[in-house]
């Protein structure tokens, strides 16, 4: 009697919480999707995707608008794989140009918008909130107005020498001297530079995003098992594999031929962009969903084909416009469609296309590649 009286009304109160929660963890989805937002969009009827806008450059804004207003319309969602820019405003801008249009923006960062030379985490967190505030999505995506529903998982990463290039360690031997502006451009306080031949890389950084994408992705992927029919897109800036480098020509082959595939004049610079491009670790998470279609940015060099795990990588980068007009990147690039409501789009294979398009070393020597560089216009110069 004298605990139901000084304890009853506690007790009952603490036995409700504790029904409510075993009923909440007894469905694991249900428990999952308290934990990751995600959003669902029923008025979608394409998917394209671009990344590395690098709005710095004017011309590259005014490409946006200009080319959003003739390709984009209301029913669209366009994935944007990182690289707008390190300054806030201008990433406002491109959005908003895109956003203009009407259709909606998923949206993954990449290094430049970590650049903040005294808290890169902060400033993650703050390009994170803009495009909060925007309307424009970072987290899980299900869209229904598709014959079947389609996921898309924005996966955050980072770079950590996983993908250095085999048999090509002397040709990085002046990496710790190397002019990569993240060194010097971002601070990770938490994660010291690795050093050794990986001088400058944060330490454990790649695994510390890694981590923070497992929820999101233990979600995705119990609804995907409890829908058969769904299908998947995952996105990254950085690079998950070695495949996805500017120079690996054979996507069949487990071995890098340094004598073949680097033969143009800059093969330093492949083996040293090869160990800051991305990680394996983001590989594992992508095998882990098994998506039917990975879309990164970064390296600026397109790819569009499908490894024997049956999983499509594209890559449709805007770049500068230097890399434009050295056919480096498409001077004919548009946002590419890779989803409509009947499927998959499929592309044209891509493997390096400044040789497959552009006219390989005698195209590049023809267009003044390795030339000092002349004064570039005004409306290509890069705001800083």
């Amino acid at each position: 009697m004298l605990f139901s009286r000084r304890f009853g009304p506690f007790f009952l109160v603490g036995v409700s919480i504790l029904i409510d929660l075993v009923l909440t963890i007894s469905s694991s989805s249900n428990y999952l999707s308290r934990l990751v937002k995600h959003n669902v969009l029923d008025d979608v009827t394409r998917v394209l995707c671009l990344s590395d806008l690098h709005v710095d450059y004017e011309e590259n804004l005014d490409w946006l608008q200009r080319k959003g207003e003739s390709t984009l319309t209301e029913a669209d969602l366009v994935i944007v794989a990182g690289d707008i820019s390190h300054r806030p405003q201008r990433i406002r801008s491109a959005l908003k140009a895109i956003q203009d249009t009407g259709c909606r923006v998923v949206f993954v960062p990449g290094n430049h918008e970590a650049w903040d030379e005294k808290c890169s985490y902060r400033k993650l967190e703050l390009v994170r909130k803009l495009c909060q505030d925007m309307g424009v999505l970072v987290d899980p995506t299900l869209i229904t107005s598709f014959d079947k529903p389609l996921w898309i998982l924005p996966l955050i990463s980072w770079y950590d020498g996983s993908l250095e290039l085999p048999g090509c360690e002397d040709l990085c031997t002046d990496f710790s001297i190397w002019p990569w502006r993240d060194f010097s451009a971002c601070a990770w306080n938490d994660h010291p530079p690795m050093g050794g031949s990986y001088a400058k890389i944060p330490l454990n950084l790649a695994d510390y995003f890694h981590e923070l994408n497992e929820n999101s992705i233990k979600f995705v992927k119990k609804q995907v098992e409890e829908s058969i029919e769904s299908s998947v897109i995952t996105m990254s800036h950085f690079l998950p594999n070695a495949q996805c480098l500017p120079d690996w020509k054979n996507i069949s082959s487990p071995t890098f031929q340094r004598k073949e595939w680097l033969d143009h004049g800059a093969p330093g610079t492949s083996s040293k962009f090869a160990l800051v491009a991305g990680s394996t670790g983001l590989q594992r998470q992508i095998e882990e969903i098994q998506p039917d279609l990975h879309v990164f940015g970064h390296s600026h060099r397109p790819k569009d084909f499908v490894l024997a795990d049956g999983i499509r990588y594209v890559h449709n980068p805007l770049g500068s416009p230097r890399e434009r007009q050295m056919y480096m990147v498409s001077p004919g690039v548009d946002f590419q469609i890779i989803w409509n409501k009947f499927g998959q789009v499929s592309g044209e294979t891509v493997i390096r296309l400044w040789e497959e398009q552009g006219g390989g070393i005698a195209g590049l020597n023809n267009r003044g590649f390795g030339r000092r560089r002349r004064r570039r216009p005004k409306n290509s110069r890069r705001i800083l």
